[in-house]
């Protein structure tokens, strides 16, 4: 294209047929070829810009399938872990259900000293979810968030991260576990035992050292089926892991929603 204007320009500054153009004729041609030097000059700056904004808008894609990819791996960690909190809150609730059938009704027997023994150690395990909100923070605080097109899923992330809800359950939650185990159940029984395994954090649990040969007296089931204040605990707790299931179970949700978006959008960047 630009050799072709360069033509036409030379050809408009050639003397014609008869020999040397007059002084008119030269001037006009001169306005044609300053005309075709500026054309030429627009033509390359136009060109240039063009060429730069497939640039920039190519980077700005690759930018944001990139942040959508990162937000997507946090996501799908947080699902991971929400539900390896709820089996094991789920564990809880049933242990509770086993406790207090016990308690209210004296004809069930302990059949099985060991599973009664660690249920009631597990009343005072509590467990916290560890979500993951690297991708989103950084995201945040080098702008690439911005690249993402979605204002509304951008808007649905934002509200993800920025929720409270399981926070202060798990939070007052914790505050009323660790109060009643302090003050009651550390206090009143012997919980841990050679029959009772101990969690290590990690989804495993072992036996304590050093209670392997212990024949002291060891818990009182009796001493448990009467004390109030520890049917009024299993009760409660039992309400609230519950309601913590439920907490956990809905974030869960709504990461697996969010994830659905964010593949639709990295499905478009791919197709454009």
């Amino acid at each position: 294209m630009i050799k072709f204007f360069k033509k036409i320009r030379l050809r408009l500054l050639s003397p014609g047929p008869g020999g040397s153009p007059n002084t008119s004729s030269r001037i006009t041609k001169y306005l044609l070829y300053a005309i075709g030097e500026i054309i030429l000059v627009v033509i390359g700056i136009l060109i240039a810009i063009q060429i730069n904004g497939w640039k920039i808008a190519s980077d700005n894609k690759k930018l944001e399938k990139a942040t959508l990819i990162n937000l997507r791996r946090d996501l799908n960690d947080d699902i991971r872990e929400l539900q390896r909190v709820s089996s094991f809150k789920t564990t809880q609730k049933e242990t509770c259900d086993r406790l207090l059938a016990y308690i209210i009704n004296p004809e069930i027997p302990v059949t099985d000293a060991s599973q009664f023994d660690n249920d009631v150690t597990r009343l005072v395990y509590f467990i916290l979810p560890s979500l993951n909100s690297t991708a989103f923070e950084t995201a945040k605080n080098n702008g690439h968030i911005n690249f993402i097109r979605n204002d509304s899923l951008v808007d649905l992330i934002s509200k993800y991260y920025s929720d409270i809800t399981l926070d202060q359950h798990v939070t007052e939650t914790k505050r009323f576990t660790n109060s009643f185990s302090e003050s009651v159940l550390m206090k009143r029984y012997r919980i841990f035992n050679k029959n009772t395994y101990a969690l290590d954090g990690l989804d495993g649990s072992y036996l304590l050292p050093g209670y392997e040969n212990d024949n002291r007296f060891q818990f009182s089931a009796e001493a448990f089926r009467r004390d109030m204040e520890v049917e009024n605990y299993i009760n409660s707790f039992s309400i609230r892991l519950k309601i913590g299931i439920n907490f956990l179970d809905n974030k869960r949700l709504w990461a697996e929603q969010l994830i659905e978006i964010i593949n639709m959008e990295i499905e478009n960047i791919d197709q454009k």
